[in-house]
């Protein structure tokens, strides 16, 4: 082979060369090289994890609140329904109570203009016999006493009516 001009000592001696460079690159440079790539691949990864937890955190709050709206919307409805409720029934309450006063007072209007009726009829009665008596005096020209008058004229009222 010298006659390609390969001279083995030199070759030799630059692959023993070659050989203690590739151990100290390989310890030196390329594991540390290596074993930091592979720290920054688990922190990327760690990032990227958390990141999607945080996403999912995130979702899991929106729907939550989405929840906790739509529980206080439908507690405001059914208590705005309570509500309503109440008052009608409070509103009839007060409508019945309405209703017998109104009848009571209705009621005693009607005793006591039947009262004031009665009172003025007996009135008139009165008045009317007392005319009957002075005009059957009158005319019969003082023949009876007053209480057989009256007794008289009260019994042809009595059957008149």
């Amino acid at each position: 082979m010298e006659g390609l001009g390969i001279d083995w000592k030199i070759l030799v001696g630059q692959l023993f060369n070659f050989v203690i460079l590739l151990f100290v690159l390989k310890r030196f440079a390329y594991k540390p090289f290596l074993s930091m790539m592979e720290r920054r691949r688990k922190e990327i990864e760690d990032g990227v994890n958390k990141s999607k937890e945080a996403e999912q955190v995130m979702a899991k709050v929106k729907e939550e609140e989405l929840l906790a709206r739509e529980k206080s919307k439908s507690e405001a409805r059914e208590m705005m329904k309570n509500t309503e409720a109440k008052a009608q029934e409070k509103t009839k309450e007060l409508m019945l109570v309405a209703e017998k006063e109104r009848e009571k007072i209705l009621s005693e209007a009607k005793i006591t203009g039947e009262k004031a009726v009665a009172s003025q009829m007996d009135k008139k009665e009165i008045e009317m016999t007392e005319t009957a008596i002075t005009v059957a005096s009158k005319f019969l020209g003082n023949k009876f006493d007053d209480i057989s008058d009256r007794k008289l004229i009260e019994k042809l009222i009595s059957e008149i009516k």
